[in-house]
């Protein structure tokens, strides 16, 4: 309503609600931020990509105008004349009076395979939504320029099975039938120098429905931090055919 000092702004004095009541069902609070520009009455403030990532994984929050409220602290920010601010509650939090929804397509930035802890890690630089994941898109190959045939199948594997957990970062739980398909390649994912990874646009969408950016199978992206298994096996059954004069082991 007036001239703000925008040198005085703290984020951590503001909140978003998905609903302007006391029992909001979803709500974040800002941890930081810089001040873009002031221009008297209106100051603008650059959200942390922490920020971010965590409003965007909160799938009822600010995902359109109906569910973006907002509410502020006295300590938020000063006038002028260093005025504190009218504190919002949540019964009076404004209505977002713009929004632009999310139009940018996350990018792979890396990935971790740990063959010990069946476990494929991959980094993107946005929030993805986990239950968007497409195991069979994405595929874990021996060279970073593979072309995907079956003449090629000891050097290249496709998930069958994965789940998935968290935001920026994906921890796919690999199936064991995944697992031991690809420890029995013996061309594959046997050290960093054979460990790559590619994936169509189909495999991930951010919580927006946008499609993460495709890593063609010609230019994989390499592992960042590799471990294998040090897992020593254990045999499990066996059975004894006299017939055959064959014993036949189970790990």
């Amino acid at each position: 309503s007036e001239a703000m000092n925008g040198t005085m702004l703290n984020p951590a004095g503001i909140t978003l609600l998905n609903m302007n009541e006391t029992n909001a069902t979803s709500t974040y609070s800002l941890t930081n931020g810089s001040v873009i520009s002031v221009e008297q009455a209106t100051v603008e403030l650059q959200l942390t990509d922490f920020d971010l990532d965590n409003i965007k994984a909160i799938l009822d929050l600010a995902t359109n105008a109906d569910n973006t409220f907002i509410v502020i602290e006295e300590a938020a920010i000063l006038d002028t004349s260093d005025n504190p601010v009218v504190a919002l509650e949540p019964q009076t939090a404004i209505a977002v009076a713009d929004i632009t929804i999310d139009a940018t397509k996350p990018e792979l930035l890396g990935f971790d395979l740990d063959l010990d802890s069946s476990s494929l890690t991959v980094t993107f630089s946005e929030t993805v939504l986990p239950t968007s994941v497409t195991p069979s898109t994405i595929t874990i190959q021996a060279l970073e320029s593979l072309e995907l045939t079956a003449g090629n199948r000891s050097f290249f594997f496709r998930l069958i099975n994965a789940t998935s957990l968290s935001n920026t970062v994906l921890r796919l739980q690999l199936s064991n039938s995944d697992l031991n398909e690809l420890k029995a390649r013996s061309r594959l994912a046997t050290s960093e120098a054979d460990s790559y990874l590619s994936l169509t646009e189909t495999a991930f969408t951010d919580v927006f429905g946008n499609r993460i950016i495709a890593v063609p199978s010609s230019n994989a992206s390499s592992v960042s931090n590799y471990t294998e298994d040090s897992s020593p096996p254990r045999l499990m059954s066996f059975n004894v055919d006299l017939n055959q004069g064959q014993i036949v082991f189970r790990f």
